[in-house]
């Protein structure tokens, strides 16, 4: 009877932390709060909830930023 042997990739699956939030009229405090996620996480997607305080255009310029 054969051995049979298991199957192990030659490198171990990269693995990614990626943050969610959802976020309504956080202006003051939301690019605090994306710029220390970011330091924590892989990736973050923010997504806001009609806000009408400036929280859009401020994730926009974070956005443009990279």
């Amino acid at each position: 009877m054969a051995r049979q042997r298991a199957l192990n990739p030659p490198f171990p699956p990269t693995m990614r932390i990626v943050g969610v939030a959802m976020v309504r009229n956080e202006a003051d405090i939301i690019e605090a709060f994306v710029r220390h996620n970011l330091a924590q996480v892989d990736a973050l997607t923010v997504v806001d909830h009609a806000s009408v305080d400036g929280t859009t255009q401020i994730l926009a310029a974070l956005a443009g930023e990279g």
